[in-house]
């Protein structure tokens, strides 16, 4: 029997592993966690009890970070890392930004390496273009959007500004015509 079909076998009998009365209880996960009771009977080992887990279930070594397809899983961020791939080697992108992913994308569509988390890479390509795009027409219209607040606020002060100084000609011209007025009342008042 060959190595991939005994994985595969080994993964359909498999159980599931979750919780001790995880089915019968709503709040308690559907997740593996060793039981730890004194008395616990799956903890034990006992006959009828679900399976605990053990080494015994695990995939063999020689299949461990391999696919279906008999291919090494290896993870990249860097186009050096991708370059150095095998044909018996599969890439997984991650760890890095969009911008970089996008590099190494288009640089495994054309040297026609495998990607095992991304399935199209066309398609790929296409939404983070989309992405980037959107994000730097966000951004230009945030700037555009700061650079016309920031001249209305300059216009703003400026007509401030000038009613400020409209209101205090007009305030001396005021006191000025008052005065003259004081002035013309006075010396008609000392003729008298």
């Amino acid at each position: 029997m060959e190595l991939n079909e005994l994985k595969i076998q080994k993964k359909k009998t498999m159980p599931s592993f979750i919780q001790r009365r995880a089915k019968q209880i709503k709040k308690v996960p559907l997740k593996w966690r060793r039981p730890t009771g004194k008395q616990n009977k799956v903890r034990l080992g006992k006959g009828g009890k679900m399976s605990s887990v053990k080494v015994g279930y695990g995939t063999p070594s020689s299949l461990r970070h391999m696919t279906k397809d008999m291919k090494v899983i290896v993870v990249v961020s860097n186009k050096d890392e991708l370059l150095a791939l095998t044909k018996d080697q599969t890439a997984v992108i991650s760890n890095v930004g969009n911008k970089r992913r996008l590099e190494l994308l288009k640089l495994a569509k054309e040297k026609s390496i495998a990607v095992y988390n991304i399935k199209k890479i066309d398609d790929a390509i296409k939404t983070i273009e989309e992405s980037m795009k959107q994000r730097k027409d966000s951004r230009k219209s945030k700037k555009s959007r700061l650079k016309n607040t920031k001249t209305e606020k300059k216009e703003e002060k400026k007509a401030e500004a000038k009613t400020e100084k409209k209101e205090e000609a007009k305030e001396q011209t005021e006191k000025t015509k008052e005065e003259q007025r004081k002035e013309v009342e006075k010396i008609l008042i000392h003729e008298k």
